[in-house]
């Protein structure tokens, strides 16, 4: 199976914020670390936030989170779902959020 996952560019920012915290719980050295970072790169399709600007005014009326409002908007704009252990973000029925744990059902993994 070969299933594309599309992100705002934002995922990136997120990512680097976090390095610290990502590297302490992965104990994963800094060249490893950075090596990870290129495969995930290379395996998913980033977005522009200009692609789906338009959507973001609607996500920013249903996302339960603020901080997930970009990747509302890209759900949105891509008419696709989203994939998060958040639980506050399945407390709106327009976007539809999965779990890894529903994820790893659906794909018998």
């Amino acid at each position: 199976m070969n299933y594309a996952t599309q992100h705002p560019e934002l995922l990136f920012v997120e990512i680097e914020r976090n390095k610290a915290i990502i590297l302490q719980k992965s104990s994963l050295q800094e060249q490893d670390y950075l090596n990870f970072i290129q495969i995930i790169k290379n395996k998913i399709k980033i977005i522009s936030e200009r692609e789906f600007l338009s959507f973001v005014p609607y996500a920013e009326q249903i996302c339960p989170d603020s901080k997930d409002i970009s990747y509302f908007a890209l759900a949105l704009s891509l008419h696709c779902p989203l994939w998060s252990n958040e639980r506050k973000l399945q407390q709106q029925d327009i976007v539809r959020v999965f779990s890894t744990s529903e994820l790893l059902g659906i794909f018998h993994l």
